[in-house]
């Protein structure tokens, strides 16, 4: 049961410097229940009918506040972050006030059963107990209250002074850590950041919570393969919980384990999503329901001890796989073993912003908006008006070819379903059948089929075999010549660079320093080291040419394959042309499963063939550690596989392309079975190299608003040689000039499920730039109402500076310059090499132009006498969001800095100087557009500035005269005849009575 009330005035009798007695008051709020009692108390009281109600909220079902109270404490963990402060534990209290008093409250929580704070500190000199105020506008105010204690370390009360918000957080906090490892028991350990907590009971209400699964293959899998159901849980941390919206995941260490790949599922995703990276930052959500999933991250893991391969040309570090390395290493057990080569980008990108406010000082309009123009009607103190441009740069390419020469590639490329007899011929001469082997036919014949009385044959099954083109000579055809891929990728850029790797796996050389290896077959196989190996050589080494013997590509005959010959090959290519800036591309082409590798001793391991199942799963899983390797080493390599055969593209152990996938991976995978197949894919890894499916995009920041009154939305061409300037979208429509560039341009709209507001520029599909054209997008922006509070909180000071090269030319407003940032993310995005791409933009900055009033109080019937201590606030036009506050000083005057042009605010006497009344009504202070100030009064009318300030009286309480004075006589007289009065009546009303 919850009652409420306020307590009844107090008199106080007050002296005030001329002897008079005045009658002030003081009120206190109260709301209590079975478990909560608090009171609120402020200098200046409350209003007579204000009500309070409160209570202590738990997470026990779901309800309409949840979100927002979860969104406040990820602010407040934000805010104490700044504190290193990190959050153990919460508790939420919701408020109901009708009070308009909301400054300097005074509140004491007193909690009758004891508050239980997971981690709350005894020490008296330590307290970690903080209280988080949440505002209307959704900021979180951080207070260190004084807390008293009950003897089993339960908060028995709180008492703090601030504002009176919606919601009260109270939570237990500690050091922030800058990371904390997590054991995973011999798995090795996970470094995570050190907000997360680790909860020893139950997971707080309102926290998010984080599960870590551990997963190694199954002991019926391959090793090599990567499907995640051919894995299982081996480890699960379900205990971990944060109060931020995300956390982030630092490093893993093993010396036993390496990391193969990374999936994430948040609450609210139904199925994990894939990682390219293991390290870095993870978004979280909260449980809506107590059914849904934990914020889950699944880590698979293997082994590096089985078949651990010799590092390709540097020393190892972590074990890690390439693709999970963090992008920016941050401690020494991270470093790389080799320097990592930012390729240039392929296009110039600039953001650029001009001032539309400056236009009266520089007489200079921008040309292509007329909001600035010195007949417009806009008052542009606060218009921006923002540039994206992007122009495209011819960036040469270094394209790497390895080529597998094996044995099988002298088969046909295709396949055709025929029917396979065993042969049986008579022997005459010894009067017996001799076995033959096997015959393909084109069409079936019964079980048996005997054409002459010497020779006969035995249906066996039907069966896909080789056909069509061979193999090799497919490739040659594909590459070769003045149509063929090397031409071609000349053809784009004559920088370019070309260079072909041959590999193999040759079985019928002797080495000069062999390991001998016994086979399957009980047969003696001679294994080269790495260092003598010749399973791949260099066809054509680094040339601007297509020319190419084409007889260096024939099939090798009695060969395997591999892979890693291959690689190491690449990696010797790559290393001739690391840093020049090009932009580099890999192709891989092989039409069988790896045979042959390298093992941890330096020699050769493998058989060469696919009929020895364990040969291929021990051949793929030394290939993959190579892959993983090579890959770690040239993280941006564009990396393209090609199966070129019916024998790598089916699911037989021996013909999976498994691990061609996991080279290039999946989507960069092409399985070929006929020529033409092979000349589209091929055609298709040209075109992919170039710049294509282009956005401009640009997430404007809450600081900034889509100026729709007039925005003028414009996307131009502009010719690097002639200056010629094409306008392609204008008006709100494409233009003629435009019609085969732009695809569309939009201006997404602020929404609740998308908080900014987002302008967008989408090119035609396959629209290809070059570098004779720049191409700009703008627009005009309004700083918003958020950047004008922000300043405000800030008290006209910037937190940022706007980026480099940022101004519109001719304007000085961002580059170095203090502001508020114009776009919370902006970038050029396309594709390339057959992937996503991002170039972010640079943050330009704006500020904010406010307006100053002054006020001046003085006593109503002497205007010269001036009143000190009196306190305001100046409240927006809701007449409850607090703006500002002050205090007069001893010349009675009181600023006010912030005020937004186009606003209106009401200015509330909150506190009177003794012996003063306090006004009900506020003073109505309206901003017109173009920063002119009215204020005026219900009651005393409009208000005139007098040198530069607004004149605001007060009038004094009426009071009682001095004793002795004339006016004591007044009220004897008049209090005499009231009394002659009442007596005559009642002896009136008695006589009639009588009668």
């Amino acid at each position: 049961m919850v009652f409420t009330h306020t307590k009844e005035p107090q008199e106080t009798v007050i002296q005030e410097d001329k002897g008079a007695q005045v009658v002030a008051t003081k009120q206190e709020l109260e709301s209590e229940n079975s478990s909560l009692k608090v009171a609120l108390k402020r200098e200046s009281g409350f209003e007579q009918d204000a009500t309070l109600d409160a209570s202590l909220d738990t997470e026990s079902k779901e309800d309409n506040n949840q979100r927002s109270v979860i969104q406040a404490i990820a602010t407040m963990a934000l805010e104490l972050r700044k504190q290193e402060l990190s959050i153990i534990d919460a508790k939420i209290i919701r408020i109901q006030s009708s009070t308009n008093q909301r400054n300097d409250v005074t509140t004491t929580l007193t909690f009758k059963n004891g508050l239980s704070l997971e981690g709350v500190s005894t020490e008296i000199n330590n307290p970690n107990v903080r209280v988080g105020i949440v505002n209307p506008n959704d900021t979180v105010q951080i207070i260190r209250p004084t807390v008293k204690q009950e003897a089993d370390g339960k908060v028995k009360s709180l008492v703090f002074t601030g504002q009176l918000g919606d919601q009260l957080l109270i939570a237990s906090t500690a050091h922030l850590k800058e990371e904390q490892s997590i054991a995973l028991d011999s798995y090795g350990e996970l470094v995570i950041d050190g907000a997360v907590e680790l909860n020893q009971k139950d997971r707080p209400p309102y926290s998010k919570p984080i599960t870590v699964n551990i997963l190694k293959p199954k002991l019926s899998s391959m090793e090599s393969s990567l499907d995640s159901k051919d894995f299982e849980i081996v480890k699960t941390i379900d205990n971990l919980y944060t109060w931020d919206d995300q956390f982030y995941l630092l490093d893993f260490i093993s010396k036993q384990y390496e990391v193969l790949k990374t999936d994430y599922q948040s609450t609210k995703d139904s199925v994990p999503q894939i990682r390219d990276i293991l390290f870095g930052e993870y978004a979280v959500e909260p449980l809506v329901t107590a059914k849904d999933h934990s914020n889950t991250i699944n880590i698979y893991i293997r082994s590096i001890k089985p078949l651990g391969l010799k590092p390709m040309g540097a020393t190892p570090v972590a074990n890690q796989p390439r693709p999970f390395r963090s992008l920016t290493p941050r401690s020494a057990r991270m470093r790389r073993s080799a320097p990592i080569e930012e390729p240039k980008s392929e296009l110039e990108h600039h953001k650029r912003i001009d001032y539309l406010g400056d236009n009266q000082s520089t007489q200079q309009d921008n040309p292509d908006t007329t909001v600035d123009n010195a007949d417009s009607q806009h008052d542009t103190s606060d218009l921006y008006r923002l540039y994206l441009d992007m122009t495209g740069k011819k960036q040469p390419l270094d394209i790497l070819l390895i080529v597998d020469k094996s044995g099988s590639m002298r088969e046909g490329i295709g396949s055709i379903e025929k029917y396979k007899y065993w042969e049986s011929r008579y022997d005459q001469y010894y009067q017996t059948w001799i076995s033959v082997g096997a015959v393909y036919f084109d069409e079936y014949f019964g079980p048996t089929y005997q054409p002459d009385r010497f020779t006969s044959y035995t249906y066996r099954s039907k069966e896909s075999v080789s056909s069509g083109t061979r193999r090799d000579q497919a490739v040659k055809d594909a590459l070769l010549g003045s149509t063929g891929l090397l031409q071609k990728f000349l053809d784009i850029n004559p920088q370019n660079q070309l260079a072909v790797v041959g590999f193999q796996g040759s079985v019928a050389h002797r080495y000069y320093d062999e390991k001998l290896e016994r086979t399957p077959w009980n047969t003696i196989m001679y294994q080269p080291s790495i260092e003598t190996s010749k399973d791949a050589d260099i066809l054509k080494n680094w040339e601007n040419s297509a020319t190419l013997d084409s007889e260096s590509l024939s099939y090798l005959s009695n060969n395997g394959t591999n892979y890693h010959a291959g690689l190491l090959k690449a990696d010797e290519m790559l290393q001739k042309v690391a840093n020049n800036g090009h932009r580099k591309i890999m192709l891989f082409i092989s039409d069988g499963v790896p045979t042959f590798y390298f093992g941890t001793d330096k020699y050769r391991s493998g058989n060469g063939t696919t009929s020895d199942e364990n040969n291929i799963i021990n051949s793929q899983v030394g290939s993959k550690l190579a892959i993983d390797e090579f890959k770690r080493k040239y993280p941006n390599l564009s990396l393209y596989s090609l199966g070129v055969s019916k024998d790598i593209n089916s699911d037989t152990a021996s013909s999976s392309p498994v691990v061609l996938n996991y080279l290039s991976g999946k989507d960069h995978y092409y399985g070929i079975s006929d020529t033409q197949q092979l000349e589209d894919t091929l055609n298709k890894i040209v075109e992919d190299s170039k710049i294509s499916q282009l956005e401009i995009s640009d997430s404007l920041s809450r600081y900034v608003d889509y100026y729709e009154q007039q925005p003028d939305l414009l996307v131009t061409r502009t010719s690097k040689s002639t200056k010629e300037v094409q306008t392609l979208f204008k008006d709100k429509q494409i233009t003629n000039e435009g019609k085969d560039i732009v695809d569309k341009v939009l201006f997404t709209p602020k929404a609740d499920m998308q908080p900014k507001g987002k302008v967008t520029l989408t090119f035609k599909p396959d629209y290809k730039v070059d570098d004779e054209y720049t191409y700009t997008l703008s627009f005009n922006v309004k700083a918003s109402d958020k950047a004008y509070e922000a300043y405000k909180d800030m008290q006209g000071t910037y937190s940022v500076n706007g980026d480099n090269d940022t101004d519109y030319s001719g304007n000085q407003t961002s580059s170095g310059k203090g502001g508020l940032p114009s776009n919370s993310d902006a970038s050029v995005n396309y594709m390339a090499d057959g992937r996503e791409q991002k170039l972010p933009y640079k943050h330009p900055v704006i500020q904010v132009k406010t307006v100053p009033i002054t006020f001046t109080k003085v006593d109503a019937d002497n205007s010269q006498k001036k009143l000190a201590g009196v306190e305001f606030e100046l409240r927006k036009e809701d007449k409850k969001t607090v703006w500002e506050t002050g205090t007069t000083d001893s010349n009675g005057r009181l600023e006010f800095k912030y005020l937004q042009k186009g606003k209106t605010y009401y200015l509330y006497e909150i506190k009177a100087r003794i012996g003063y009344t306090l006004p009900e009504n506020p003073w109505e202070v309206a901003i017109a557009n173009n920063g002119d100030i009215k204020v005026k009064h219900p009651i005393e009318g409009e208000l005139k500035s007098k040198d530069g300030s607004y004149m605001i009286k007060n009038h004094k309480i009426y009071q009682l005269p001095s004793s002795g004075g004339r006016g004591s006589q007044i009220f004897i007289i008049v209090g005499s005849l009231t009394a002659t009065i009442a007596l005559l009546f009642y002896r009136h009303q008695h006589r009639k009575k009588q009668y």
